[in-house]
């Protein structure tokens, strides 16, 4: 699955999470995250690491705590006061960091996460593959061909196999891939 593009639904999903972005951005509280967020996308597209994207999620979900507790304190204060109708109100609004974090992670991040290799090496709402980038599928599977083994004179056969079982195991190549491979470099010995 993390070699597929996403689907119509989880592009949607982004689309909408980015839209949901637009008014936090009016109003100030969300300049921050979208220049964050917009940092790790461009980031993971230069230099196709997946991990940009968890530094963002670890940011958002920080920023989102730090305004919960900004209003938790005008909560305290306004009660203290026995302002308990705006007090009432605070509630309300520290709540919406705690939506906007669920949106974030069900919306943008999960999605994005479920195809992290196929965001890395091409891009979000791309459909199609790249060709000549060294971490497309086919390049893991030595150019997409079965019957062809990566050079042994280097490394044991054992060594090699621990390789392939890895690249099945990571989902990189298909039960028949791996036995192909396993029985040409069986055969090899």
């Amino acid at each position: 699955m993390e070699y597929s593009p996403l689907t119509g639904s989880e592009n949607n999903k982004v689309v909408i999470f980015l839209l949901l972005l637009l008014p936090l951005i009016l109003s100030g509280a969300g300049i921050l995250p979208a220049l964050v967020i917009s940092f790790g996308i461009y980031m993971v597209k230069k230099y196709e690491d997946f991990s940009y994207f968890e530094s963002v999620a670890k940011f958002v979900k920080v920023y989102a705590y730090i305004f919960v507790l900004i209003f938790l304190g005008f909560v305290v204060r306004l009660v203290y006061e026995s302002y308990f109708l705006r007090a009432g109100l605070a509630v309300l609004l520290s709540l919406s960091p705690i939506i906007y974090l669920i949106l974030f992670d069900k919306f943008f991040y999960k999605p994005l996460k479920k195809h992290a290799r196929w965001v890395e090496v091409n891009s979000i709402f791309s459909t199609k593959e790249k060709r000549s980038n060294n971490k497309s599928r086919g390049a893991l599977l030595t150019d997409g061909k079965e019957d062809q083994v990566p050079n042994t004179n280097n490394l044991s056969v054992a060594d090699e196999l621990i390789k392939w079982v890895k690249l099945k195991e990571d989902g990189h190549i298909t039960e028949k891939e791996f036995d192909a491979a396993r029985t040409k470099l069986l055969n090899q010995s």
